[in-house]
């Protein structure tokens, strides 16, 4: 065997590079297919990361998406209230255009009374705009009722606590009486209404 490389070098030379660079050539698509893989994990991984992620953010999206809703429902100049409004109007107009007219007698139009309601967040206040009656709220507990202060026209500042929605409060104003009602408390967003309306004589 050795006679034979040495009487064929030329042939033992090419046989011998042959032979080295099929290990060489193994070896290296052995360590680069498993880095591959490696590196296609690596991948997949921050992929999984990224989605998991991305799968809270929504989570986290659509629940503020309901909570604002919720806010808007509740305010009666956001777009949502006023969009049902109309509809609302809308059908009323179409029932009342179909019932046949009725004459009725000329009559003395009644004086309306005067009739305030607006929504508001603690750490607001609601302030008529014709008494100046105002109710601030510096807390809404749980149990939906309401920690406030309290300016009535003609009267003293009051600081009450527990207020429950419902509650009213009779003040007098140029010769006139009104009530001051505190309509709703939620807690979940910290929403409140309340609203100022004036008492018939009668």
């Amino acid at each position: 065997m050795a006679n034979w490389f040495e009487d064929n070098p030329t042939k033992s030379v090419i046989a011998y590079t042959f032979v080295v660079g099929a290990v060489v050539w193994g070896v290296s698509n052995f360590v680069l297919d498993e880095n591959k893989v490696n590196f296609y994990k690596a991948v997949s991984a921050q992929y999984e990361a990224k989605v998991s992620v991305l799968e809270s953010e929504v989570s986290n999206l659509k629940t503020e998406n309901e909570r604002y809703r919720s806010w808007l429902s509740q305010d009666p100049k956001s777009f949502p209230t006023l969009e049902s409004k109309i509809k609302n109007l809308e059908v009323a107009l179409d029932e009342a255009s179909r019932r046949p007219a009725i004459k009725t007698e000329d009559k003395a139009p009644d004086t309306q009374l005067y009739d305030f309601t607006k929504s508001f967040y603690k750490g607001e206040s609601f302030v008529d705009p014709k008494t100046k009656a105002v109710i601030g709220v510096s807390e809404v507990t749980p149990d939906y009722s309401a920690n406030v202060v309290l300016f009535l026209p003609g009267g003293e500042k009051k600081e009450l606590t527990g207020v429950k929605p419902g509650t009213t409060w009779v003040f007098d104003k140029g010769g006139k009486k009104y009530n001051l009602t505190l309509e709703s408390v939620n807690w979940l967003n910290n929403g409140l209404k309340a609203s100022v309306s004036e008492v018939s004589e009668e």
